[in-house]
């Protein structure tokens, strides 16, 4: 909540999803311009989540960051596999960084 709050109050509009189903159905309703996902969620792997949105051409070339407290290698190397954009752990890093990471990356495109 707090990093949803901060990224609301820096002008970052965002919807939240915590299981595959709301996934879906936020990404039929909106346009996004990047995904900020994490690994676990309920009762879903976040990455499975991850492969079907690049897989549809729909939603293929919308930037992900992987946003988790899941540091193993297998779940890095699967992220890249799919073409995250970027892959941050959520103890490293604070709100006002992260909502800032994001404006760059979207300002940069």
């Amino acid at each position: 909540m707090l990093f949803q709050t901060v990224l609301d109050m820096r002008g970052l509009i965002t919807t939240v999803a915590e299981t595959a189903a709301e996934v879906e159905v936020a990404m039929a309703k909106e346009k996004f311009d990047l995904i900020l996902s994490d690994i676990m969620l309920k009762g879903e792997n976040g990455l499975d989540i991850l492969e079907k949105i690049k897989q549809d051409d729909e939603t293929k070339a919308i930037p992900v960051f992987v946003f988790t407290n899941t540091n193993k290698k297998d779940f890095r190397d699967r992220a890249a596999a799919l073409g995250v954009d970027d892959y941050i752990i959520k103890s490293e890093i604070i709100p006002q960084d992260l909502a800032e990471k994001i404006k760059a990356y979207l300002g940069s495109k």
